[in-house]
This record gives C-alpha cells, sequence and structure tokens, in this order.
C-alpha cells in the first residue's frame, strides 16, 4: 500500500524504547537518624510559625499576659472562699472588689504625696 502525499500516517516504533532506571545518589541513614532529623526540622518550623504569629499578635499579648497574670494571682482567693462554701461566681465578684478597692486606698494615699511633692519641686525648681 502506497502512501499518497496528502495522507497523514503517523509511524510508531514496533516497541517502546526501554526506560532506563534513574538511580539517585542517596547516603544509607539509619532510620533513627532520619527520624531525628525529621524532628529537628518540624520543629524548627514550629519554632518559626510561633515567631511569626508571636509578631503578627504583639498588639494583644500585653492584655493576654496581664489577664493570664490576673487570673493566676486571684486563683488561690477563689479556690479557699470556694472551700468555704461561697458560690464560685460570688468569690471572683468578691474578690475583684477587694483588688479594686485595695488599688483605690493605694491610690488615695499616693496621690495627695505625689501632688505635695510636685507643688514643693515647683517652688524650689527655679531657685
Amino acid at each position: 500500500m502506497r502512501s499518497s502525499p496528502h495522507s497523514k500516517e503517523v509511524v510508531h516504533p514496533a516497541e517502546p524504547e526501554e526506560l532506563t532506571p534513574v538511580v539517585v545518589a542517596t547516603l544509607p541513614m539509619d532510620p533513627k537518624r532520619r527520624r531525628r532529623y525529621l524532628q529537628i526540622g518540624f520543629g524548627l518550623g514550629a519554632l518559626m510559625v510561633a515567631i511569626v504569629v508571636l509578631y503578627l499578635l504583639r498588639d494583644f499579648l500585653g492584655a493576654l499576659v496581664l489577664g493570664a497574670a490576673i487570673a493566676f494571682l486571684i486563683q488561690p482567693g477563689i479556690a479557699r472562699l470556694v472551700s468555704l462554701g461561697v458560690p464560685r461566681v460570688l468569690a471572683i465578684v468578691l474578690i475583684f472588689i477587694v483588688i479594686i478597692a485595695a488599688l483605690a486606698g493605694l491610690g488615695l494615699l499616693v496621690v495627695p504625696l505625689v501632688a505635695r511633692e510636685v507643688g514643693t519641686l515647683q517652688t524650689q525648681a527655679p531657685g
């Protein structure tokens, strides 16, 4: 059978060429060592992600740390009141009332003293 110049005949090889396997030279590694390297890699990756998250949340971290410190400091008082039979919500309210009263009392003691010292400093500073 002759092919005409207008026929579109595709010539396929009878058999595909054999592919030679590609061998990647790797160093033999102990599975425990490989696991340790993977743990170190993932640990460093997690550390980098944590640093980026902390950087992005830097504006909120002060309030978060302050809230955690307050919760940590008032927990023993709340636990003591609850063990005495006071409901937990009421114990929390009482602790906060005591803290606010203590801060207000401290302010009432310090503010007049600071005002008096600033007045004295203003009269003595020009001389």
